[in-house]
């Protein structure tokens, strides 16, 4: 890596026990072939991204490893069961290799952009967090942070919007906020799928 690198984290939930919420509407099969699916996209994206050195994909699904390899990706172990560990994890994996930021992307993007990507990106260049929210900013969809290890992260949280940015004020530092459409819409709740259906 590069001393001025900047990769994309992706940490990735085992395909068997992605999109749990989706039970009482799609059965198993479909919940793993849709896992699939935004893992692809996300990939796809991320890989014809301006900015970004590499992709690096964390998990313990064999098949989402096996996917990432194929696409070119980094692969790196987890460490723990909980996700903000899995993320800082990966983060630390990052700096020690080199990356001077890394841009933590969730797989569950269905319209993801690769221009909103970069705009994160060129944010990173002026601030040394940035913070994508969804829809309803309440969860973080995406974060950069430079250097990779400037601070633990607060995934896994229903409120780690508001967590992140008062773990960055906690540090005198102000989180930049990107709101853009494609990083806002994250794929939970029946809810969001029908309106996924009603897009395409």
């Amino acid at each position: 890596m590069s001393g001025a690198a900047c990769w994309a984290l992706v940490p990735v939930k085992p395909f068997d026990t992605a999109k749990s919420r989706l039970a009482e509407v799609l059965p198993e099969a479909a919940r793993r072939s849709l896992a699939r699916d935004l893992l692809e996209h996300t990939l796809s994206v991320l890989a014809v991204t301006p900015g970004l050195e590499g992709v690096a994909v964390i998990s313990r699904d064999p098949e989402v490893e096996a996917m990432a390899l194929a696409r070119g990706a980094r692969i790196l172990g987890e460490t723990s069961t909980r996700l903000d560990a899995i993320v800082d994890g990966g983060l630390d994996a990052l700096s020690a290799l080199g990356a001077s930021s890394a841009l933590v992307v969730l797989a569950d993007l269905p319209e993801l952009l690769a221009e909103d990507v970069a705009r994160m990106i060129e944010l990173g260049a002026r601030h040394a967090i940035v913070l994508a929210p969804d829809a309803r900013e309440e969860g973080t969809n995406a974060l950069l942070l430079a250097p990779p290890d400037r601070m633990r992260t607060c995934f896994g949280r229903r409120d780690s919007f508001r967590a992140h940015r008062e773990r960055a004020s906690s540090m005198g530092i102000e989180a930049a906020v990107l709101r853009a459409a494609s990083l806002a819409f994250d794929l939970d709740t029946a809810e969001d799928l029908a309106r996924l259906r009603a897009g395409r």
